[in-house]
């Protein structure tokens, strides 16, 4: 950090904000009291917090719904990824009509090869807008793949929709299937199935 401010007053914040402006810098600003409402409207994006005042919420760009900044790297990078995809997209729409253009003064392009041009970069436009929601199903895909890896590991696995409840054979219950038991709570032999063994031999 090369720069920062400390023991800021209420009313000198949106003042900070207006100079950093000033030097031609894009201001984010994080608040959650009444006093950062005029700031977080200055600002050029501003973040507010789970359980921070309704005026500081409704002012803000954004709203974490959590009550930390532990998301504030991956809200940059879908910002960065954001600005990227639409800069790829004008480009894949503007230079292939650009370039059609041109074609019908110096190659002499029809109105055919105008419209499949056309088409085709509005398709392609369109493919790539559309790669955001493609990243984040893989990543809801990695999310439940680790979620079901931790109720392996914790001993939780849900079968067929409905968590595995095995009996107690002390109880005189009929024993649960010894693939219900193993998955729902560890590999391997469990202690009762031993005995359970040797009272059959």
């Amino acid at each position: 950090m090369d720069r920062y401010f400390a023991q800021v007053l209420p009313a000198d914040k949106a003042d900070y904000v207006e100079q950093l402006q000033r030097e031609g810098r894009k201001v984010c600003f994080v608040g959650d009291g009444i006093n950062d409402a005029i700031a977080l409207k200055k600002a050029n994006v501003s973040i507010s917090l789970r359980g921070a005042t309704s005026i500081a919420t409704d002012t803000a760009h954004v709203v974490f719904m959590e009550q930390g900044l532990g998301k504030l790297c991956d809200l940059r990078d879908i910002a960065r990824d954001l600005e990227r995809n639409v800069r790829n997209s004008w480009i894949m729409i503007l230079v292939p009509n650009i370039t059609c253009v041109a074609g019908v003064f110096t190659l002499g392009f029809g109105i055919g090869a105008s419209v499949v041009t056309n088409n085709v970069a509005a398709l392609g436009a369109l493919a790539n807008g559309l790669l955001p929601m493609r990243k984040v199903a893989k990543l809801e895909a990695e999310r439940r793949h680790r979620f079901e890896m931790q109720l392996r590991r914790s001993g939780f696995l849900l079968i067929d929709g409905a968590q595995p409840a095995p009996s107690d054979p002390v109880r005189g219950a009929d024993p649960a299937p010894a693939e219900t038991i193993v998955a729902s709570r560890r590999v391997g032999p469990l202690p009762f199935d031993r005995e359970l063994a040797a009272a059959a031999d």
